[in-house]
């Protein structure tokens, strides 16, 4: 097959280059027809009637070398006249070409310029909103921590103190787990606008991971023995165990989403507008 491209590259060359040559010959033989007939044809002309004398004495005249001397300078006046017109046209329109060209490449420069200052903007932006975003993940992912949640019923007991520190401790634990949702959230909606509308299944695994920490915190005096278990945590930990799986699940393919995007805008060959389009296409 490369042999076959090279052989008929080889053809396309050489008629090209025939082409190239038929046509500087065909100039040439143009050019010497043209001189034949406005230089060489009009002296044979002059010549011709000057030999012959003519009937009438007004229309007699003579043809001397002086005469045939001003003409050549005078046809070959009015020709680089000609030829300094025509080389200065197509000067002109040479610089013109010219100026067209490089005005094109600056304006080319200059717009990649520009998209090269817009996606570095763009992957700067994304970095710090991914950064952000791990830190509310992993906060949230702590005030949702099963060993967090149960931290607070150590201090859980008959006694009035105790009874205090404990809801002091479960009153702090939901501000936590409720506060970092909201946080989650928002970081979220900066970087993927329109996920928590859509009820996203990472939203969704959210909720319901939120949802199932605060559930575990609720505690009533009678579901507690006097070692402190919790019973309602027994009955809720195969549940949370699949919540907390899911999330993570969900959470791990939205990451590999943003990686693949943030991959693409770094390495891959898309330009301005197909990033944009990426990064708003993105669900």
């Amino acid at each position: 097959m490369g042999k076959c491209d090279s052989g008929v590259a080889k053809r396309c060359k050489g008629l090209i280059q025939e082409h190239k040559t038929g046509a500087t010959i065909l100039l040439v033989i143009l050019g010497i027809i043209a001189v034949i007939v406005f230089f060489v044809l009009p002296l044979i002309i002059v010549q011709y009637l000057f030999r012959h004398e003519a009937s009438e004495p007004f229309y007699q005249a003579k043809w001397s070398a002086g005469d045939a001397l001003s003409y050549v300078v005078g046809f070959f006046t009015i020709l680089s006249t000609a030829v300094l017109s025509w080389l200065a046209v197509w000067q002109n329109k040479r610089i013109q070409e010219e100026n067209k060209e490089a005005q094109s490449r600056l304006e080319k420069l200059n717009r990649q310029s520009n998209e090269y200052a817009i996606k570095s903007q763009i992957i700067t932006f994304e970095m710090d909103c991914l950064a952000r975003l791990r830190k509310a993940f992993d906060e949230f992912e702590s005030s949702c921590n099963y060993g967090n949640i149960f931290a607070a019923y150590a201090d859980y007991g008959k006694t009035a103190d105790k009874q205090l520190k404990f809801q002091i401790s479960k009153t702090q634990a939901l501000e936590k787990i409720t506060s970092s949702r909201l946080a989650l959230f928002s970081e979220l909606e900066v970087i993927a606008p329109g996920l928590i509308e859509k009820n996203d299944p990472l939203i969704l695994a959210i909720r319901e991971y939120s949802k199932i920490a605060m559930y575990l915190l609720e505690i009533d005096d009678d579901q507690k023995d006097e070692s402190g278990s919790n019973q309602k945590a027994a009955i809720g930990s195969k549940e949370a165990s699949d919540v907390r799986r899911t999330f993570l699940l969900e959470k791990e393919a939205f990451w590999g989403q943003r990686e693949e995007m943030m991959r693409k805008t770094l390495y891959g060959t898309l330009s301005l507008e197909e990033i944009i389009e990426l990064y708003n296409n993105f669900e």
